[in-house]
């Protein structure tokens, strides 16, 4: 993905990085799911710092499944218009 930087070490499971990403978006993620139902804005600006890109007009219901890439902290992008 054009200006995004790879982290060289994502193959090695005890990377002290990884892990502290990882556990960053696992929290993130059950933030998210909490509130989603009860405040739309808090959970967007949740998505915000989940996610290196969010569009205009994009929304993602809950629940977030932390799973994949946010287990393994890595970039995601959603775009605009995206229901």
């Amino acid at each position: 993905m054009p200006g995004v930087v790879s982290n060289p070490n994502l193959h090695i499971a005890d990377d002290p990085e990884l892990a502290r990403d990882s556990l960053r978006a696992i929290g993130l993620a059950d933030r998210y799911n909490r509130i989603w139902a009860q405040d739309r804005s808090g959970a967007a600006g949740i998505l915000r710092e989940l996610l290196i890109g969010l569009g205009e007009d994009s929304e993602i219901r809950a629940p977030l499944y932390r799973r994949d890439k946010l287990e393994a902290a890595k970039p995601i992008a959603i775009g605009n218009n995206s229901p």
